[in-house]
């Protein structure tokens, strides 16, 4: 079943965070696609054959603008991370792990930004150093999301990126779900996921207006009802706790979509 593999992958994750394996060659002129491949899919005739499904358009989406937070959001000047700001990224990093399927395909890169934390906290050029290393197959967000724009796009993926994040935390129980394959696996109550949330807002995300009306409204406990509905309850928590994370989420969205 999908949890399986799920488990089943992370366990294998978990038991190589700590000391890195040889991995694949991940260079940029590694990834590039057979030439077959790219002619024919230019062909409008057989063009279709190579279109991602919506599912996966969502999660490449969701993908990039990780990748593009990180880029724009981690370094906003030349300092090293402070405390905060690295206990921050720790805990996205964390959350992230315990909630986004396999096929994202982010895993070993979170894997990878964690195992390094030291390092890439103190210069930007470090974490470029990481990110270079991992590249999406994929660079470009989709027309649902770029709306025909080139330049457009990251926002919509991260919106993505949380409703993917959130409906995963509910379905692993913050983590819960994983215990029996990875005993050691951080678990996060939906207040605690929610809070995550806050402080990568707060701290990263690269748009100040954005960020500061997603914490006044986080932090209004009477906006969608937050502090009742997002509980701070693990071990005995109700399937109903559980999804009301993604519930509010995608909630918030929509009150700021129309607003």
């Amino acid at each position: 079943s999908p949890m399986q593999n799920y488990k089943a992958q992370y366990s294998k994750q978990a038991e190589t965070f700590r000391a890195p394996q040889p991995r694949p060659d991940l260079r940029p002129e590694a990834q590039q696609k057979p030439f077959g491949e790219k002619f024919l899919k230019k062909i409008p005739i057989v063009k279709r054959a190579f279109k991602k499904s919506k599912g996966e358009e969502t999660l490449n989406d969701a993908a990039l603008s990780f990748t593009r937070g990180l880029l724009m959001g981690v370094f906003k000047t030349n300092a090293s991370l402070d405390y905060k700001r690295k206990a921050a990224l720790v805990d996205w990093f964390d959350l992230l792990r315990v909630s986004l399927p396999p096929e994202i395909g982010l895993h070993e890169l979170i894997d990878t930004l964690l195992y390094n934390i030291d390092s890439i906290s103190q210069r930007q050029e470090n974490l470029l150093e990481v990110l270079s290393k991992h590249p999406m197959p994929d660079n470009k967000w989709s027309n649902d999301c770029t709306k025909g724009m080139r330049s457009g796009g990251f926002f919509c993926g991260f919106w993505k990126l949380l409703h993917v994040m959130s409906v995963g935390f509910a379905e692993q129980a913050g983590g819960l779900a994983l215990r029996e394959s990875s005993p050691h696996i951080r678990v996060f109550s939906p207040k605690e996921a929610g809070d995550v949330v806050r402080e990568y807002m707060a701290f990263f995300f690269n748009c100040d207006k954005c960020s500061k009306r997603f914490i006044a409204q986080y932090d209004d406990c009477t906006f969608l009802e937050r502090c009742h509905r997002l509980r701070d309850e693990t071990v005995g928590a109700s399937a109903e706790s559980w999804q009301e994370f993604p519930l509010w989420m995608w909630q918030g969205h929509n009150d700021i979509s129309i607003s």
